[in-house]
This record gives structure tokens, sequence and C-alpha cells, in this order.
């Protein structure tokens, strides 16, 4: 419906409405991550001391909160049905968000993690995969809230989760990427990893970290960007046996999307490459900013980037050229 989610470092999730102007803030949060929402009694009173505040209420109840340990936001998504919301938090908590009224209130708390969450995923069955800094992944019902599955992953911190169909039948299968360098496959409803390549491993060199796993439906591939500089197309239905490698890049690949059978990504130098996955061929590149490309939108034939300069591109998406709006 257009409107925008966002989280940032100060704990808090805000809803933008489509034009960016009015923001809902869904909720800050005590150093537990409960929501402060005192809007089903009257506050009686309020006392605030440096960086704590007491309130008292009318169930006759104090309550203390400790704003200076409020956790960041590490990652925020939109549900398909354009009511929901997701937001993972270094609080080891994922929190799922109605929006769907006039009044956005928290629908759940899912906790389970032994650290700060890094990564989710929503899968279009409703199942939810979280990975934490300890290397560890969760699979949730999204009804329910129930733990469904635990993995432990990958060696370090899992730093990318993707949810894709495979096979016939079209099961979903879990994707995901660590600090060490590993893509590995994963059957939901088994604990043992089903596929795994070393992309981001460089003899010699160590790993660098997946960064991003997009996947691309059109041609079944699943595209990864690593801290190695490197990006590579692979396909599950072969292993996760690359099909491409591009090496084109020279600084950090901070931000990857696919869309239309290309794939457009962002680096710390601003550059913006473009590629096409049916034959690895790089179609141009765009001097998209004067610094680190951090973030990459792609809505039908429209290309926005923004990051750590001021400005902001939107570009016309061409097959073969590039015009700047």
């Amino acid at each position: 419906d257009g409107r925008v989610v966002s989280g940032g470092m100060d704990s808090k999730v805000c809803l933008w409405d489509a034009r960016g102007v009015k923001c809902t803030d869904l909720g800050p949060r005590d150093p537990q991550g409960v929501m402060l929402d005192f809007s089903d009694r009257p506050n009686m009173c309020l006392s605030l001391h440096k960086s704590m505040a007491v309130v008292g209420s009318s169930d006759h109840a104090l309550y203390e909160f400790d704003f200076t340990t409020g956790a960041s936001i590490s990652e925020v998504m939109g549900g398909l049905d354009g009511a929901t919301v997701l937001s993972a938090s270094y609080d080891k908590t994922v929190r799922c968000w109605d929006v769907g009224s006039a009044r956005p209130k928290e629908r759940f708390c899912l906790q389970g993690h032994k650290a700060p969450v890094l990564a989710m995923a929503w899968a279009g069955s409703g199942a939810i995969a979280s990975g934490d800094r300890g290397g560890a992944i969760i699979i949730w019902d999204g009804g329910s809230g129930q733990v469904t599955n635990k993995l432990g992953a990958h060696q370090g911190h899992i730093t990318a989760i993707e949810w894709v169909t495979a096979g016939v039948a079209g099961e979903a299968l879990l994707l995901t990427g660590g600090q060490d360098g590993y893509l590995r496959a994963w059957d939901p409803r088994q604990k043992q990893c089903a596929m795994e390549q070393a992309l981001h491993v460089v003899q010699g060199k160590g790993s660098g970290a997946v960064g991003t796993i997009r996947s691309c439906s059109a041609s079944g591939t699943v595209v990864t960007a690593g801290a190695d500089c490197r990006i590579q197309v692979t396909d599950p239905r072969m292993g996760l046996q690359p099909r491409h490698t591009f090496t084109e890049h020279k600084d950090f690949i901070y931000s990857l999307e696919v869309s239309g059978g290309l794939c457009f990504s962002g680096a710390g130098d601003g550059m913006l490459l473009v590629h096409r996955l049916a034959d690895g061929k790089l179609l141009y590149g765009l001097g998209a900013n004067e610094h680190a490309v951090r973030c990459i939108g792609v809505a039908e034939n429209h290309l926005v980037t923004s990051g750590e300069a001021i400005e902001s591109g939107v570009w016309f998406i061409i097959k073969d050229a590039r015009v700047a709006i």
C-alpha cells in the first residue's frame, strides 16, 4: 500500500505513510524490549531523572524504565498481506506488529535467541527464520509463534537468510549465509544441512561474510554478495554450484537486489553495477553515490539508491542503458 517501515539504533520501529510525512512509532521499549503502552489505563503521575522514568498508573502499580539500554533494530520487513511488520533486534527478539488498523500494535514477541538477532526471513507459508550473532538459526511458526526447529548453522555470525522454493512440488528451502563465507541450504523439517558451498572463501585469503542472499524466481538461481567483493550466482538444483562469478567490484559490497533477470549491486566506492543473470554479462555501471551505496530499491522499471552521501538517486532501468532522473 506504499507505506514504509524503518528501524534504527534508537530501538524504535517506525511506520511511515506513502508520502513519507506522517510517522507512527510502533513502540518505545524498556531494557527487556517490552512496549511501553499504557493506553488501556490512565497515567496518574510521571517522574523523570536522568535516564530513568517512573510511571504511576491507575492500576495501583509503579513502572520503572531505564532508557539507556535500548537495543538497536537490526532488520525490518513487511508481510505480503500489507498488514504485518517484522522487526529483529539486538535485544535477542523478533517482534510481529499488526499495522492493518488505525492503531498499530504488537502481535507477539519471539524469544529464544541467546545472542542479538542479525537477520530474518519470512516464507510464503508463514514460517519465520531468524539468525543470531552466535551462528544459530531458529525457525518459528508465524501463526502461533512456536519454535519448530533450531539449527547450529554457522561458525560466527549469521549474516543473511533467504527462503526459496525448490523441487517439482515447490518445497520451501532455507538458505543461510554466515561470517564463515559459506552458503548453506536447509530442509526446515530437518536439523542437517542439505547442501553447502564455500562461495566466499578464497584460498590463502580467508573468508568473507555472506552479506546478502537474493533469489531470482525466473531463472531459479540464487545470488550472493560477500565481503570478499565478489558476487556469486548459484543454482540450488545443482547443489549450489556457481554459474557465474562477478569480480568487477573493487570495494566492499553493501547492497544487492535482483529484479527482472538483472542483478543490481552497490559498493563502498559509490559504484552500482548491473549484471544480466542469464549469461553473467556486466551491462553497465553507475556512479550512483559519492560514497558507499548502502541501500538499493527496485520497483517496476525504476531503481532507487541511497547511502552515506546526502543525495539519493532515482534511475530509469533500460536493458542496456540508463537515464538518471
